[in-house]
């Protein structure tokens, strides 16, 4: 069961692609929820980055990925959003995987893609949003 502490957290904006909602919240986490059969291509993955870029103004942030059930990305969108390009308004991200298909792409992404900042993937949004918390407060230390 995916579960948040979204009573603990304002939604401070939200924006609409075509296949994915971004909530940016008061805790410094945006927040990405696809449609449950989104299928990400290159063209929906540069839609993404240009809303995350507005929704940010351009400074990087906490980001919470939680694909719908049977979302899914093709081998050279995963590629791409694991570069410079794509993760320039991050500061980490947590992927929340819902299904066997989606862990392995996640395996893939982590092993032979190799993001340019720090991703981890969980099986809730809960762990998810703690690491992405823990990791800034630690940040912020050094």
């Amino acid at each position: 069961m995916v579960t948040s502490h979204e009573e603990t957290y304002v939604i401070l904006k939200e924006l609409k692609g075509s296949f994915f909602t971004l909530k940016l919240r008061n805790d410094g986490i945006v927040q990405m929820n696809t449609d449950d059969n989104a299928y990400f291509t290159i063209k929906e993955a540069k839609e993404y980055v240009i809303a995350l870029e507005k929704i940010t103004k351009g400074i990087p942030h906490l980001i919470l990925k939680v694909p719908g059930q049977h979302a899914s990305v093709d081998n050279e969108t995963r590629s791409y959003m694991a570069t410079h390009e794509a993760l320039r308004f991050s500061i980490s991200e947590a992927v929340i995987v819902r299904n066997l298909g989606q862990r392995i792409l996640g395996n893939f992404y982590l092993k032979f893609d190799k993001p340019i900042k720090p991703v981890r993937l969980f099986d809730s949004i809960e762990n998810g949003e703690k690491w992405l918390l823990d990791f800034a407060s630690r940040v912020k230390k050094n």
